[in-house]
Parts: structure tokens; C-alpha cells; sequence
């Protein structure tokens, strides 16, 4: 992408690109996003960019090619230039780049007109770790969103705990609930990231379910909202010949919360007795128990 800030006039047609590109959705992640035509743009309004370390930017000074030039910003901000030495160029707009450039070069130069070109962006980088396809350091070439990027590392994981992902900005966790995004298509999360964004998604491990005992398939699958217990019996692939279906138990695990509310800090898992050959019978919805985080399933061997 080239952004290009004259002294003078400023490139037409500029910033109705960036909202083109901007309200863009690259290839949704395949979890369920409904279309994106349901739902106004969340991008936050244009902001001029700034020019960052690593960034590639030419130099152009109208009829003397001695000074134009491309250069490279230092990790330190600055650029080496002729007659001027070391000047700051992070941070600043392309176009008070150039009002500097030019404002020094006329003590040397008469009516000198410059102009800045970034031709690389190079500053733009943000993190991801955890449950993804690719974690580790994206540099970033425009504006993207969160869905945009995670389209561009493949995805998140099955293993991923999306109820407790998070986005860290300047060192403080923004207000944003990826499980409401990727499962939900709720695409007023689907806000646009910042240089130096870092994203966490942690695994599921502690909230996974387990299913064990007289069930063919012994098992443990990642928790979702709505899984109830037929979903999970189902997903182990239904019981043995020999299960014990009426005395089918949940073990339930008490939150910190809740085990620090005890004496000894310490709670003990809530035993949850189902009936499963009256739910099928009498299909009493109530018996269906939607399952929480955590929950362990032990189907018992008939003795019978």
C-alpha cells in the first residue's frame, strides 16, 4: 500500500478508499459468522496514519535529484538525510514530515518542494498467541479487523476457549467477547486493531467435558453454550449394551467462588443423578441438563 501527503494538495480520492477497504471482511472464519450484510461497518472513523520504525519511506524534492531518495525509519524514529543530519520521522503524518523536510531544506535551498511517500508499511505489527492456526507476530499492511486477522492466520482452533480470549492494548485488556463474534456473528466485536495489539486465546482444557464409563466412545469434548447431556451422549456415540442408563451421573465442579465460601476453601464436585431412560421415554425436557464447564459424565455398568 503507498500513502502519498503532498505540501500543497493532498491526494483525491484518499479517504473514500480507506472506507472501501476498510468495511471489508476477508474470508470469515468458518464458525458459524452469519453475513456480514446484516450489519453496519464497526471501523472506527479514519485517522490519519503515522509513520512507524521500519517503515519505507521516498523522499522526493521537486527538480533535485541529490535529495530524493528512499530511506528506511531507524529503530530509534529517525532517518539520516543530506544537509539535515538525523531527523525525527516516527510519529509524525507523512504530510508534517514533509512541512519539516521542506521548512529546514530552505535554509540551504531556495523554495525547495518536498514530499513524503511511504511506499512500505513496516510498524504496523500485531500478536497473537494461543489456540490459532499460526500464533506469532503479523505485520500488517491497512486497516484490519479482528475477523481480517484471524482470516489471515487460518482461524482459531477447536482447543480454543473463545468465553476467555482477550485483546491487550497499551497494557490494558479491551472490553470485547470473541465467543459473541465467532459464534454468535455479533459483528459490533469485530473492532479494528491497533499497532502493537496483542490477542490471547487461551485453550479449553479446564472447561472441557469428559464422558466416561459405558458410552462406546469414552471421550472429552470442547464445552459450548446449549450442550446438554443427550448432546454429549450422542457425541460419544450413544451406551454400551451394558450401561446403566438411570443412574447416569454428572460430577460438577464448584466455581473458585464457591469453593472459597466454604470453611476450608475447598467444595467437594455436586453429584447430578439423571435419568436418562426417562428422558427418552417421557422426552421431559427438564431431564435434558444443560451442561456447564468442567462437568465430568460417568455412565455405570448395569450389574444385571
Amino acid at each position: 500500500m503507498e500513502i502519498q501527503i503532498k505540501r500543497v494538495r493532498k491526494v483525491s480520492g484518499f479517504k473514500s478508499r480507506w472506507a472501501i477497504i476498510s468495511c471489508l471482511v476477508i474470508g470469515l472464519v468458518s464458525m458459524g459468522v452469519v453475513p456480514i450484510g446484516r450489519y453496519s461497518c464497526p471501523l472506527a472513523a479514519e485517522e490519519p496514519y503515522l509513520i512507524g520504525v521500519e517503515d519505507e519511506l521516498f523522499i522526493s524534492v521537486w527538480d533535485n535529484t541529490q535529495l530524493t531518495r528512499s530511506v528506511v525509519v531507524r529503530p530509534d524514529g529517525k532517518i539520516s538525510y543530506p544537509l539535515l543530519g538525523d531527523i525525527q520521522a516516527a510519529g509524525l503524518t507523512p504530510e508534517k514530515m514533509a512541512e519539516s523536510i521542506q521548512q529546514q531544506l530552505g535554509l540551504f535551498i531556495n523554495q525547495p518542494a518536498v514530499t513524503v511517500t511511504v511506499t512500505n508499511i513496516n510498524s504496523f505489527k500485531v500478536y497473537v498467541f494461543g489456540e490459532v492456526q499460526r500464533p506469532g507476530m503479523v505485520t500488517l499492511k491497512r486497516r484490519t479487523t479482528i475477523l481480517q486477522l484471524l482470516s489471515l492466520i487460518g482461524g482459531v482452533l477447536e482447543t480454543a476457549d473463545l468465553t476467555r480470549a482477550s485483546l491487550i492494548r497499551n497494557g490494558r485488556s479491551v472490553e470485547l467477547n470473541f465467543y459473541q463474534l465467532l459464534k454468535e456473528g455479533d459483528l459490533s466485536q469485530n473492532i479494528e486493531l491497533k499497532a502493537d495489539d496483542t490477542i490471547f486465546i487461551p485453550d479449553n482444557f479446564s472447561s472441557r467435558i469428559t464422558i466416561v464409563g459405558e458410552v462406546k466412545s469414552p471421550k472429552v469434548i470442547p464445552f459450548r453454550k446449549e450442550l446438554t447431556i443427550m448432546d454429549a451422549i450422542v457425541e460419544a456415540g450413544g451406551f454400551t449394551d451394558f450401561a446403566k442408563m438411570d443412574r447416569i451421573k454428572i460430577a460438577r465442579r464448584f466455581s473458585q467462588a464457591q469453593a472459597a465460601a466454604t470453611r476450608a476453601g475447598i467444595a467437594k464436585p455436586q453429584i447430578i443423578e439423571v435419568d436418562f431412560k426417562a428422558l427418552l421415554k417421557k422426552a421431559k425436557s427438564e431431564l435434558n441438563i444443560p451442561l456447564m464447564p468442567g462437568d465430568t459424565i460417568f455412565v455405570p455398568q448395569s450389574l444385571l
